[in-house]
C-alpha cells in the first residue's frame, strides 16, 4: 500500500512552521511558577484567642493577569478570621483588581480564592504576594496538635490568556499547649489557678486581696498584676496607703489597720473633730473650722478651688445665654453652664402652662375636637383654635385642598382611615417654590417653632393624592441656637399618591426624633428626605447607635418609577430605615439611600451625622435590581 501525502513540499513546510510556533507558544505558557505558603512552618501556643497570618506568595513568572487557588486546613484546631488580597496584581495599588469572596462552607477548606486585573495594559512583577489569610486557634480539647496548609486547584493565566504551569509549596502549623500562668499540677495534669490583683478604683494602688484567679498564660486582665498590692479597699479611690485619715468614721482611709479615734476638740458650731460642717466647705480641724472643699464639697452652683474654698460658677451656656439668665428658648435657664427648665423664672411659650418641675405643658392636654368635614378651611380653623397637645379628628369624606395646610403647634391629627378620609391636592407648590423657601413645597407644612420638652405630634388615617403638584408633608423646626429636638414624632397608616417631580412623601428639616411607619406610597419616587440644621446640629449634638434619638422609618411600602427609601439626607440629619419595601417600575438607575458626606472646601452644606439601614427590600422589573439592604 502506498503512503498518501497531503499537500506539496512547500505546504508541508508551512504546516511544520505553524506547529513549531504553537510549540514555542506552549513553552512560553509553561514558564514554571511557584505558589507557596509563607512561612512554610509556624509554631504557636493555644492560649485564648491566639491569631496568626500566613502569606500566599508567587515567584518565578511575570505578567500574571489572574489567579485562583484553594487552601485546606485542619478545622478542628483552626478557624478563618479574614482573607485579603495581596499587592502583586495591583503592583502595590497602582492598578485596579477584582476579587470574588471565597467560600468557607466546607469545613477545613477555603474554596476558590480568586482575583484578576481589570486591565492588561500594565504588567506585574515576577514575584510578590497573592493573598494574606489570618487564622485563630480554636479551643481544641487536646494539644499539641498540627494542621497542614495545603494548596490545591491552582490556576494562573497571563495577559494573553495563556495558562501558566505551576508548582506549590505547602505549609505546616504546630499548636502547642498553653503555658500556665502559675504552677502546673503533675497529679491531675492541669494548671493551678493563681490569684491576680487589680486597681479597680483607679487610685494607683493594687488590691491587697485577690481580685480573681486564672490559670493560663495571658489570662491576667489588662491593668492587673500577679503581685499582691497594698490597697485595703479597692472599691473607693479615697482609701489607699497615704490617704488622709478621718477620725471616728469607722473606716481605715490610709490602710494602716487603725481608724483614728476623735479625741481632739470639737468646733464651735458643734462639728466633731475631723468632720465636715453642715456649712460647706468648712471642716473641723483641732477645734478650728477651715475651708476644705476637697473633703466636704461645695453647694449647688459652686465649684471647689485649689485654696479649699468654694466659688460661685459663672459659666455661660452653649446657646450663649449668660450665667443666671433666661434663654430665648423658654423655659430654659442658664445654671452653671447647663440649660435647665425654670418656667417660674423664664415663663412658657404661648399656649403652655408652667409645671411644678419647671417644664412647660399644654394648657388643655388631652382635649379632643371632632371636625364637621375634611374641607381645608375647616381643618385649618380647627388647628388654629386648638391648644398644644390636643387631638383633632377629621371625618371620612373626599375633599380638595386648594391651599396649604399649616400646623404650627404639636397636635394629634387623625383621619377616619386610609381610603376613608381622602384629600386631593389642588395646591400647586411649584408655582412659588424656591430653594430658600422650602415651606411652600408641600401640601401640609408643620413647624412648631421651638419644640418643648413634652412635644408630641402625630398624623395618621389619611389618603393624600398630591396630583403631581406637591410633596405630601414638610416638617420643619428651627431655634435661635439650634440646640432643641422635636421628639415624639409619629406619622403612620397613611396612603400618599402621585407626588411631584422630587417624589418625596415627607421632607424633614431640623432635629426630629420619632417614627414614620406603616405608610403606603403609590406613584412616588421616595419615602423621605432628612436634613438637620447644618452646622448648628453638628455643634450641639453627637451620634450614638442603638438609641431612641433617631428618626425611624419602619414597615412602609412604596412604589414608583425610581424609588428610594431615604434620599437627600445631610446637614447633620440622622435616621434609621428598617423593614421597608420599595418597588420600582423602571429598569433605569434605581437608588435606595442617599447620604451626603462633607462637601468640597468652602461649601455651606455639611455631612449626614449618621444612619442605619437593615431589613429593607427593593424590587425592580425583571430583577434588574433587587435585594435587601
Amino acid at each position: 500500500m502506498k503512503k498518501r501525502f497531503y499537500g506539496n513540499i512547500c505546504g508541508n513546510r508551512l504546516l511544520w512552521a505553524v506547529m513549531l510556533a504553537l510549540i514555542i507558544a506552549m513553552l512560553a505558557g509553561s514558564a514554571s511558577a511557584l505558589v507557596s505558603v509563607y512561612p512554610s512552618s509556624y509554631e504557636l501556643d493555644s492560649c485564648s484567642n491566639r491569631t496568626f497570618s500566613i502569606n500566599i506568595s508567587l515567584s518565578g513568572v511575570a505578567d500574571v493577569y489572574g489567579f485562583q487557588f484553594d487552601l485546606g486546613y485542619n478545622s478542628d484546631i483552626l478557624e478563618v478570621v479574614s482573607i485579603s488580597s495581596g499587592a502583586l496584581l495591583s503592583n502595590n495599588n497602582q492598578y485596579s483588581i477584582f476579587c470574588i469572596d471565597p467560600s468557607l462552607s466546607t469545613p477545613g477548606l477555603i474554596d476558590n480564592v480568586a482575583c484578576t486585573r481589570v486591565s492588561s495594559q500594565f504588567s506585574t512583577p515576577s514575584s510578590g504576594l497573592l493573598s494574606t489569610i489570618t487564622f485563630r486557634v480554636r479551643n481544641a480539647a487536646n494539644y499539641p496538635a498540627a494542621s497542614g496548609l495545603v494548596l490545591s486547584s491552582i490556576k494562573l493565566v497571563n495577559s494573553n490568556n495563556v495558562v501558566l504551569s505551576n508548582a506549590s509549596q505547602n505549609g505546616q502549623v504546630n499548636v502547642l499547649s498553653c503555658p500556665c500562668v502559675g504552677a502546673y499540677s503533675e497529679e491531675d495534669a492541669r494548671c493551678i489557678p493563681t490569684d491576680y490583683y487589680c486597681d479597680r478604683d483607679g487610685d494607683g494602688f493594687f488590691n491587697r486581696f485577690s481580685s480573681g484567679t486564672c490559670s493560663l498564660s495571658g489570662c491576667v486582665p489588662s491593668g492587673c498584676t500577679l503581685t499582691v498590692g497594698t490597697d485595703c479597699f479597692d472599691s473607693d479611690a479615697t482609701i489607699h496607703p497615704g490617704a488622709a485619715e478621718i477620725c471616728g468614721d469607722g473606716r481605715d482611709q490610709d490602710c494602716d489597720g487603725v481608724d483614728i479615734p476623735c479625741t481632739s476638740q470639737a468646733c464651735t458650731d458643734g462639728t466633731a473633730y475631723g468632720q465636715c460642717s453642715v456649712s460647706r466647705p468648712l471642716y473641723c480641724e483641732s477645734g478650728v473650722l477651715v475651708n476644705r472643699c476637697g473633703n466636704c464639697g461645695c453647694s449647688s452652683g459652686q465649684s471647689c478651688t485649689s485654696a479649699g474654698t468654694c466659688a460661685i460658677d459663672t459659666q455661660a451656656c452653649a446657646d450663649g445665654t449668660a450665667y443666671g439668665q433666661c434663654s430665648t428658648t423658654k423655659p430654659r435657664y442658664c445654671s452653671n453652664g447647663q440649660l435647665i427648665n425654670s418656667c417660674s423664672n423664664c415663663g412658657c411659650p404661648a399656649g403652655y402652662t408652667c409645671n411644678t418641675d419647671g417644664s412647660c405643658g399644654s394648657s388643655s392636654p388631652g382635649m379632643v375636637t371632632s371636625l364637621a368635614s375634611c374641607e381645608q378651611s375647616v381643618v385649618q380653623s380647627g388647628i388654629d383654635s386648638a391648644s398644644p397637645g390636643s387631638t383633632i379628628l377629621v371625618p371620612a369624606g373626599t375633599c380638595t385642598w386648594n391651599n396649604q395646610l399649616v400646623i404650627n403647634k404639636p397636635l394629634i391629627i387623625t383621619g377616619a382611615g386610609i381610603d376613608k378620609t381622602i384629600i386631593i391636592s389642588g395646591y400647586d407648590a411649584w408655582t412659588s417654590y424656591v430653594a430658600s423657601n422650602r415651606e411652600t413645597s408641600a401640601l401640609i407644612y408643620y413647624n412648631p417653632g421651638v419644640p418643648g420638652e413634652n412635644h408630641v405630634f402625630q398624623f395618621s388615617g389619611f389618603t393624600i393624592d398630591c396630583q403631581n403638584r406637591a410633596d405630601a408633608m414638610f416638617l420643619r423646626h428651627t431655634t435661635s441656637a439650634g440646640n432643641e429636638v422635636a421628639r415624639n414624632i409619629r406619622i403612620h397608616h397613611n396612603k400618599i399618591k402621585n407626588t411631584n417631580a422630587t417624589g418625596r412623601m415627607f421632607l424633614f428639616q431640623g432635629d426630629f426624633y420619632g417614627v414614620v411607619d406603616s405608610n403606603i406610597g403609590e406613584n412616588v419616587k421616595g419615602l423621605a428626605s432628612v436634613l438637620g440644621l447644618n452646622v448648628a446640629t453638628w455643634n450641639h449634638f453627637t451620634y450614638d447607635y442603638g438609641t431612641p434619638d433617631q428618626l425611624y422609618f419602619e414597615d412602609n411600602h412604596i412604589s414608583g418609577d425610581i424609588v428610594y427609601i431615604v434620599g437627600v439626607s445631610g446637614g447633620g440629619g440622622r435616621w434609621c430605615a428598617r423593614y421597608n419595601v420599595a418597588r420600582a417600575n423602571t429598569t433605569r438607575y434605581v437608588g435606595f439611600h442617599d447620604m451626603h458626606g462633607n462637601q468640597k472646601p468652602g461649601a455651606s452644606w455639611h455631612a449626614n451625622m449618621g444612619a442605619i439601614s437593615y431589613g429593607n427590600v427593593q424590587y425592580s422589573p425583571d430583577g434588574y435590581i433587587s435585594g435587601r439592604f
